[in-house]
């Protein structure tokens, strides 16, 4: 990211926009696995259960902005 002012719309475009493919791609592509998400609704919190389980908070929050694209 060179210029992130102009970079991040795309990029948000993508999360909320794409297809799950793409919008998973994206996440894991410019968020970290300990990425935590805040919002007055919901919220994850920063973890990782790797490597036992195959799971961390980049995971939950792609669950979060598939069900933002399902509900809007």
């Amino acid at each position: 990211m060179d210029d992130p002012a102009n970079d991040i719309i795309p990029i948000i475009h993508l999360i909320t926009q794409s297809p799950p493919t793409l919008q998973s791609q994206t996440l894991h592509r410019f968020y970290m696995p300990t990425a935590r998400f805040t919002h007055p609704l919901c919220r994850t919190g920063s973890w990782t259960l790797r490597p036992h389980f195959d799971l961390c908070s980049r995971d939950v929050i792609a669950c979060v902005y598939r069900w933002y694209k399902i509900m809007s």
